[in-house]
């Protein structure tokens, strides 16, 4: 797979904490990209998935009571991805059931 874009754009340069963190991510992003394409088979999934767990790190704030920053980001974004995963299998069996409803519902007595 391609490289992930950059990371730049949404980490900010306010203080060295951030800094640090910032070059945590670049340094583990097409790492955590690669392990989230494994569980969802798509690339524009994968680097929404990994957005979306960026944004979680971001939003705890504080990270000093993470012991293990690496492995807190990984399982949070394998936790979004099998909830993606399900959400996927629910909307292609829903998709794959639509003909059956279609056909019950214009059925006459």
């Amino acid at each position: 797979p391609a490289e992930a874009p950059p990371l730049d754009a949404t980490l900010g340069r306010q203080g060295p904490q951030d800094q640090d963190l910032g070059q945590f991510l670049r340094e583990n992003n097409n790492a955590l990209v690669s392990y989230v394409y494994s569980w969802v088979r798509s690339r524009p999934d994968a680097l929404d998935i990994v957005q979306e767990a960026y944004c979680r790190i971001f939003r705890l704030g504080d990270l000093k009571g993470v012991n293990h920053l690496r492995g807190y980001l990984f399982k949070t974004a394998k936790n979004i991805a099998t909830d993606w995963v399900r959400q996927r299998v629910v909307r292609e069996a829903y998709i794959q059931d639509e003909p059956l409803r279609g056909n019950n519902e214009s059925a006459s007595p």
